[in-house]
């Protein structure tokens, strides 16, 4: 059965081949589904403004596909970023808690 690869480099390493990947195999049957969804949620236009014409549409040269694996690609950013700012915060947080409870004397 043929089916669909989302392979995503993960951010931070190098483009060697050995380079860690995440694919998700999607079955062919809903192939379409999957990527029309993505596509959805990320607001993707068929046919765009063009850049030589501004009162002329032409059609989008990123492909609907190519656009879904941009977007997941864009997801996986935002969380790593999201995820890094909640440690940073909490190592801030437990770092300053532990030098004011330390300060702080109540009697």
């Amino acid at each position: 059965m043929k089916k669909l690869l989302f392979a995503v480099m993960l951010l931070g390493l190098s483009l060697k081949a050995n380079a860690a990947q995440i694919c998700i195999p999607v079955p062919d049957p809903i192939q379409a589904r999957v990527i029309d969804a993505i596509a959805a949620h990320g607001n993707y236009k068929a046919t765009i403004g063009d850049p030589a014409n501004p009162s002329e549409v032409i059609p989008n040269p990123e492909t609907k596909g190519q656009f879904a694996r941009r977007i997941v690609i864009e997801m996986i950013k935002k969380i790593v970023v999201r995820q890094e700012a909640v440690d940073s915060a909490r190592t801030a947080y437990d770092t300053q808690a532990q030098q004011s409870n330390s300060e702080i004397t109540l009697e």
